[in-house]
């Protein structure tokens, strides 16, 4: 008979949330690092999830993301969710965090969001930092204060 009071473990992984402060205006085709939404990673493995909310100047400007990664990775996943108009969502799967993902529009001028979950392994550690670029060059992708890097250590 087991103990009364027994109950299996709680398992909760490592969390930390960074939050965009301030505005940041992107009109480059090249990706641009968002720095105040970069994070050191010690070995482990992490899932992390980034939602960009963010404004364009007309919907026929797309938006494209990614991360860039200092360190050594291992067994890389993601998947990206870009609206690109109101009823249809361009959907990204690669295996290569640093892969750029990129829409060929946008459904409206204000309030756009899309969601990148990445999930890999830290062989060495560095600095992941969060990166995002107009899909038109001189066409402004507005990332809006309030967009979040979210990071879970899972191991």
């Amino acid at each position: 008979m087991g103990h009364k009071n027994w109950r299996p473990p709680r398992w909760r992984a490592a969390e930390t949330m960074l939050v965009l402060g301030a505005n940041q205006t992107l009109t480059a085709a090249a990706m641009v690092g968002i720095p105040s939404l970069q994070l050191a990673l010690d070995p482990g493995r992490y899932r992390v999830e980034f939602t960009p909310l963010y404004n364009v100047n007309v919907v026929t400007t797309g938006s494209g993301w990614s991360f860039a990664f200092s360190g050594v990775l291992s067994q890389e996943s993601l998947r990206a969710s870009i609206p690109r108009t109101t009823t249809v969502t361009d959907a990204f799967n690669y295996a290569v965090i640093s892969q750029n993902y990129t829409s060929a529009s946008s459904p409206r001028i204000n309030n756009n969001r899309c969601t990148i979950v990445a999930e890999f392994v830290v062989t060495v550690g560095g600095i992941l930092i969060p990166r995002g670029r107009s899909e038109l060059a001189g066409n402004a992708v507005t990332l809006l204060a309030g967009s979040t890097l979210h990071v879970h250590r899972i191991a």
